[in-house]
């Protein structure tokens, strides 16, 4: 029968070659059965509706062309399925491409607490519209926030997931795998982050719930019912960065009401961290909900958020005039200082502002006393003169809307500071400090600040600027007292080219008299540019200890991007050592580009000289400090009265490494001219020892064997077991432990932990980076503030 057919269709394809002849048959490919060729007609398929299709009896690989959704199709037994063959529509041949499906914004609704149900929701898409198909579910246990020892649970594979007692302390996440109905079946997994179940006795927040009317501009608010815990809520507030609050609050906006495309926007404004929030302009049409963390009387907070239903989507109010808020200007009032007025510009309507009326007053006192409009000053900015002296500069803004209510009721601010003289002051011939961000493209901004010293014999206003140079321009204003100090100076625009040899500024200085100054701004270094910056680092250094190249576009990420180069200003102090303010004398080491002391600070941190009792119970970030007491490890006698060795520094809380401050790159405690270091700068040293940018991103086993670069030799305090250091980057890395919440002294010779000044960016707020090595592990990891106290290596400007 076989052979009949083939025969018959041969037949056909000679007489039709007969009639014309551009068609042809042969065999020039000995691994093909049949090959026709022409030049003037196409190969027909069968073509028929989707309808069609379904009622014939399928045979594996059979193919047709479906005229429902324009797509050819091939029959798979493997799946008993029809295979889209491209994705179908109007595309053009060259795009005969089919992706598998994906699935996104994966939410958990529910509380992670024993007894209580989870529910799973996310997004299936399909980019040739290929239907969902049967895609599945799984919930997975695992023993760390890290999915340490993941299992799958059995049975667990719907949307829904109710948490067992067995459940309580370890940590559960959901994976959906994608799967399509036609085309490419299969999709790539999509995960939840790892969450940990808590016990019914955590406190909580029950029947949470958004109150309020879900349009721009009114009030919403938290309403719920704690319960657990001590059964007493602890309401104190909350503030950002700060160590002694109560219960906790978000707010999240999404496109929908099952959360796609959320995100946080309460966390960083003025209703941040507080049971109220008023939702601004850019929230019309989203959707809003609020998440708590119940903390109770005796310290105990919940571990994870519970969150609201989603209400909304968010509309916009009846029609009001605009307003404005936020009144004010600066710099503070001197004498021939340029002046900037700002102001926030509210419509809850959403009308665009139009040409708001600004006016300059002056004043007898900052209540505005006498107040008279200044002739002629009608913009944002304003020149003080010398008619200004001693009075009190005032700026009122009238708001103007383009369409609907269009004029406002105007507001005045009236800075409390009288208006200075001009300064006195000259330029000083000490160096420039400048951070490291100078790079082809960069958006200028304060990562860009540089530093210039003046000596000021006449206290009053100064302005800084410079002429644009590659894009780029300073322009600042100051009031400054008598004395020498350091001015900082931010700059504007973005950067156009990169140069070896950096860009020579003229920085003009105007007060009493006009002084100028020339610097260098060095660019963020590229290659074998090292060298030409800077002069002598690469000489008398081990080749363990040499510039990795940074490569166009390059990053460092971790929930946050490091860009290109971190460096600082690569040179160490003469004599190589540096000096602090106990009179410690710290030897230094360059590497890459960096200066870094070769020994672990020993500073007291002069915002935390007096220090409270070390309380286990009850213990918070409260800037404790001191050495490692090998004689009573049990931390019952408290801190050592000396250091074990001189090189084994002191150990800090987070608070006290940063003597207070809570921004990167802080100098901390560390010697004037030095900061604690950022994460990125460990990266960048990271890396520049051969660390690649995959395990620099690493949380865990963080390239023990290159790690173990930085570690000091054994015989000095680097440990022993497990991969040794080898100290050939000449950071000489002890291993001298740390203090515990509990009060305990531990793994002194066997362990270290240094703080960075990086706070939380992965685990929850409260954290900050620091980076851990033993003779076991090496790692970046994340520590509360308020459980450990870590050394400090610092960095310099």
């Amino acid at each position: 029968m076989k052979n009949k057919l083939k025969l018959l269709l041969g037949m056909a394809l000679f007489i039709s070659s007969v009639a014309n002849a551009q068609v042809g048959i042969g065999t020039t490919d000995p691994k093909g059965a049949l090959d026709i060729t022409s030049t003037s007609g196409g190969l027909l398929v069968p073509r028929m509706t989707t309808t069609d299709r379904n009622g014939v009896i399928p045979q594996n690989a059979m193919l047709i062309f479906n005229t429902t959704n324009n797509t050819f199709e091939v029959y798979k037994s493997t799946c008993s399925c029809w295979v889209s063959v491209n994705d179908g529509g109007n595309v053009p041949a060259s795009s005969l491409v089919n992706t598998p499906p994906t699935a996104s914004d994966l939410n958990i609704s529910g509380k992670f607490m024993v007894l209580q149900t989870a529910t799973l929701t996310y997004k299936y898409a399909d980019a040739q519209n290929d239907l969902e198909g049967l895609t599945s579910i799984e919930w997975q246990r695992a023993s760390s926030a890290v999915g340490g020892d993941a299992v799958t649970i059995a049975g667990a594979n719907t949307a829904t997931y109710t948490f067992q007692p067995s459940d309580i302390g370890t940590w559960i996440r959901a994976r959906v795998f994608p799967r399509a109905a036609t085309g490419v079946l299969n999709g790539v997994v999509a995960t939840t982050g790892w969450t940990v179940v808590e016990s019914s006795t955590m406190p909580t927040a029950n029947t949470l719930a958004v109150t309020g009317t879900a349009s721009i501009g009114s009030v919403l608010n938290a309403s719920y019912t704690f319960a657990g815990g001590s059964g007493t809520e602890d309401t104190t507030p909350s503030t950002f960065g700060g160590t002694s609050s109560g219960t906790s609050y978000v707010w999240q906006s999404a496109n929908s009401n099952v959360g796609e495309g959320i995100s946080n926007v309460g966390l960083y404004g003025a209703f941040a961290f507080t049971p109220n929030y008023t939702p601004q302009n850019d929230l019309l049409g989203k959707f809003i909900r609020v998440g708590v963390r119940a903390k109770d009387t005796n310290a105990l907070q919940a571990t994870n958020w519970v969150y609201s239903p989603w209400i909304g989507p968010l509309t916009a109010t009846s029609e009001v005039a605009p307003v404005v808020s936020n009144v004010t200007f600066s710099p503070a009032p001197a004498v021939s200082l340029v002046h900037t007025a700002s102001y926030t510009y509210f419509d809850a309507n959403f009308d665009p502002e139009g040409a708001s009326i600004f006016q300059w007053y002056r004043a007898n006192d900052a209540a505005g006393a006498g107040a008279v409009a200044i002739a002629g000053a009608t913009s944002k900015t304003y020149t003080a003169v010398a008619e200004d002296l001693g009075k009190y500069l005032g700026f009122g803004v009238i708001p103007v809307a383009q369409t609907g209510t269009a004029t406002g009721v105007e507001v005045k601010y009236y800075n409390p500071i009288a208006v200075a003289a001009s300064a006195t002051f000259t330029f000083t011939g000490s160096s420039m400090r400048q951070n490291p961000f100078y790079g082809e493209g960069r958006l200028m901004n304060a990562q860009n600040a540089i530093q210039v010293e003046i000596d000021v014999t006449s206290a009053g206003g100064l302005s800084v600027s410079s002429p644009v140079v590659n894009g780029y321009s300073f322009v600042s204003n100051f009031t400054v007292p008598l004395g020498t100090q350091w001015i900082t100076l931010t700059p504007t625009g973005a950067q156009t080219s990169y140069d070896a040899a950096g860009d020579l500024i003229t920085l003009t200085g105007i007060g009493n008299t006009t002084e100028t100054k020339s610097i260098n701004i060095y660019h963020t270094k590229k290659g074998s540019d090292y060298a030409a910056h800077y002069n002598g680092f690469v000489g008398g250094v081990n080749v363990d200890n040499t510039l990795a190249t940074y490569t166009t576009g390059e990053t460092f990420n971790n929930n946050g991007t490091c860009v290109n180069a971190f460096i600082s200003s690569g040179t160490c102090p003469a004599g190589n050592t540096v000096t602090g303010a106990s009179g410690a004398v710290y030897p230094t080491v360059l590497i890459n580009g960096q200066c870094w002391m070769q020994t672990n600070l020993k500073e007291i941190p002069s915002n935390y000289t007096s220090l409270p009792a070390w309380n286990a119970a009850t213990i918070a970030d409260i800037g404790q400090h001191g050495f490692y007491n090998v004689a009573t490890p049990a931390g019952t006698a408290g801190w050592a009265a000396t250091e074990p060795s001189t090189t084994h520094g002191r150990l800090y809380q987070w608070s006290a490494a940063m003597n207070g401050a809570t921004y990167e790159r802080a100098q901390g405690a560390c010697p004037t001219g030095w900061h604690v270091p950022s994460d990125c700068e460990w990266r960048y040293l990271e890396h520049g020892i051969g660390m690649s940018i995959t395990q620099t991103n690493t949380q865990q086993n963080h390239a023990g064997a290159v790690a173990q670069k930085l570690r000091d030799l054994p015989a000095n305090g680097g440990g022993t077991g497990g991969v040794t250091g080898t100290n050939s980057s000449g950071f000489a890395m002890k291993l001298v432990g740390a203090r515990g919440d509990n009060g305990v002294f531990s793994a002194n010779t066997t362990g270290t932990s240094i703080w960075t000044s990086t706070t939380y960016l992965i685990n929850a707020p409260g954290t900050a980076n620091h980076r851990q090595y033993s003779t076991a592990t090496t790692r970046f990891w994340e520590a509360w503030k308020n459980n450990r106290t870590a050394s400090v290596r610092c960095l310099k400007d």
